[in-house]
């Protein structure tokens, strides 16, 4: 998880929706959904806001260009069982409880996310993750607030540890925190060290571990201060996998936690 900063201008079509009344179509259920993913996966960089996999909204040929339908429009993916690759997730869930208001149309309330498992036919594959294990379960971290992400941390993984809660017993890079709330969002209500994922992240990091020991050889000489002036401008080129498409590289948010950047 990193933390992203939000659009502050939300998707028209969120604004008229949310102007009608429920009689008239103003619920979530009527909203159309993918002009608000698309400007949700534009701000993450085409990552799910939870565990940072890509989320490919579009479907490209072997060179990565767009492949258009008949109206010569971008032809969107949907997945084997016929879904889109995407959900909208909430961070305050869609039902309220007693204490709670509505916030199923308000902008700042949506994360972008990957289906998290949820189009597995037969329950083979991947454990379910992000929104479709967190379910109408509240969290306390958000990857549109820096504060709550502040508090996520990283940690190489035991080789060989037994898995409990969901968790992996391979080496890997696994999130945890300190704050015992976020602890549990991590592992239990979103699953984020869960099957590959943090195999996925250390790749990540061995990516770039790779490119700094290409520019910047062991034998250099560098203060601390300049050390992470570099790895902050590698980090800065490295993250992007097509900047002028805003598409960042899967799994960089474990970069910057465990740098610091």
């Amino acid at each position: 998880m990193r933390y992203v900063v939000k659009s502050p201008s939300e998707p028209a079509e969120l604004t008229r929706r949310r102007a009608l009344s429920p009689a008239l179509g103003g619920t979530y259920a009527a909203l159309e959904k993918p002009p608000m993913i698309d400007a949700l996966m534009r701000d993450q960089g085409y990552l799910c806001g939870f565990c940072m996999r890509r989320v490919e909204l579009f479907e490209r040929d072997a060179r990565g260009n767009l492949r258009l339908d008949a109206h010569g429009n971008p032809q969107r993916r949907v997945t084997a069982s016929n879904q889109p690759p995407w959900k909208i997730a909430h961070w305050e869930p869609q039902n309220p409880t007693s204490t709670s208001s509505d916030r199923s149309l308000d902008w700042t309330n949506m994360i972008g996310a990957c289906r998290g498992g949820d189009d597995l036919k037969g329950g083979h594959g991947p454990p379910r993750t992000c929104d479709t294990l967190q379910g109408n379960r509240a969290l306390r971290v958000n990857p549109y607030d820096r504060r709550t992400v502040a508090q996520v941390k990283g940690r190489s993984a035991r080789p060989g540890a037994s898995p409990k809660h969901g968790e992996v017993g391979i080496a890997g890079y696994e999130l945890y925190s300190e704050d015992a709330v976020i602890h549990d969002d991590l592992r239990l209500r979103l699953g984020l060290n869960a099957g590959y994922l943090p195999d996925n992240r250390r790749g990540a990091i061995e990516g770039f571990r790779t490119l700094l020991r290409d520019r910047c050889p062991r034998h250099a000489t560098l203060s601390a201060t300049a050390k992470h002036a570099l790895v902050r401008a590698l980090y800065d080129e490295w993250k992007w996998e097509d900047q002028a498409k805003t598409r960042l590289r899967p799994f960089c948010g474990a970069v910057e936690m465990l740098y610091g950047l």
